[in-house]
């Protein structure tokens, strides 16, 4: 997975993804959105 943001202090990983910080719903309402891993997939 592509990670763009980290944090130590989350679930013992220091790996967050997009979808933690904002509304994939709402933001593909104006354009196609993915996380990597399902880009990957």
């Amino acid at each position: 997975n592509l990670y763009h943001w980290r944090n130590e202090n989350i679930d013992g990983t220091n790996q967050i993804p997009w979808a933690h910080f904002f509304d994939i719903p709402s933001l593909s309402k104006f354009t196609p959105v993915i996380e990597m891993h399902q880009f990957i997939q």
